[in-house]
């Protein structure tokens, strides 16, 4: 029990985490890579959409990982990056 006191200081400081996703180039429509940013187990991206338009899209985690990394089989490159309570609110 003692020992649990004295974690919990340490706990409410711990930093927060953004991960940076980048996807490898891939042939055909793939061939520029993908980056992404993702904050907890939503997944922040920008897809290409016909006539020209860059669109924001924001999926789970899991969706993200499985239509790039498994289904297009594409390397994904993860940078976890520690951010304080703030910055990680605002992003």
């Amino acid at each position: 029990m003692v020992v649990l006191l004295f974690a919990l200081p340490a706990l409410a400081g711990s930093p927060r985490f953004v991960d940076y996703v980048y996807i490898e180039a891939n042939e055909g429509g793939s061939s520029g890579g993908h980056a992404a940013m993702r904050l907890g187990e939503e997944t922040y991206h920008f897809q290409h959409e016909h006539p020209g338009l860059l669109r924001l899209h924001r999926d789970g985690w899991e969706h993200f990982r499985d239509a790039y990394g498994v289904l297009e089989n594409r390397t994904m490159h993860v940078s976890r990056v520690a951010v304080s309570d703030a910055t990680y609110e605002q992003l």
